[in-house]
């Protein structure tokens, strides 16, 4: 069960199906965020969006970010802020009126994009998004096989420019 405030209305039943890559240990904390674009909110964007959107009645996040000490705060946000500008210069992504993340439907122009990103910059937003642990939603997911892609890109650009 989630450690949030959810109470299930009318009878409702609250599930939570999923599947892990390591063996768990008792006291380990796994962490399902619910929607993508909290993955690259920064502490206060997460609770104002917690406040103005009711969140299923959630009021007060209770999650590990959501506690963390202001020092320790300010790290991640700089770290998801990084994240969302990445998914910009990256990923050539243009946000919705009402989403802080770019629509991850949109797909690449042409083969050629991936020759003028670096793939380091790929391999950041992944390394990024593990530091802050949120490596489970499809950008992360996406990011190594674009640096490979870029990678690959770049270096037959090099190649062929010898």
């Amino acid at each position: 069960m989630p450690n949030t405030a959810i109470t299930p209305t009318a009878g409702l039943k609250l599930q939570l199906q999923g599947y892990v890559k390591k063996d768990l240990t008792a006291g380990d904390e796994l962490t399902v965020s619910y929607d993508e674009n909290d993955n690259y909110m920064t502490w206060t964007e997460r609770a104002a969006d917690m406040k103005t959107t009711g969140n299923q009645g959630i009021e007060v996040c209770r999650c590990s970010h959501c506690k963390l000490q202001p020092e320790n705060r300010l790290v991640s946000d700089m770290r998801r802020k990084l994240m969302r500008h990445l998914i910009y210069a990256c990923f050539d992504r243009v946000g919705g009126d009402d989403s802080i993340l770019p629509p991850v439907s949109a797909k690449f122009r042409a083969q050629s994009l991936y020759a003028r990103k670096s793939p380091f910059d790929f391999l950041l937003f992944a390394q990024l998004a593990e530091a802050e642990g949120v490596a489970t939603g499809r950008m992360p997911r996406m990011s190594y096989t674009q640096a490979a892609l870029a990678m690959l890109c770049w270096t037959r650009e090099k190649k062929m420019g010898e």
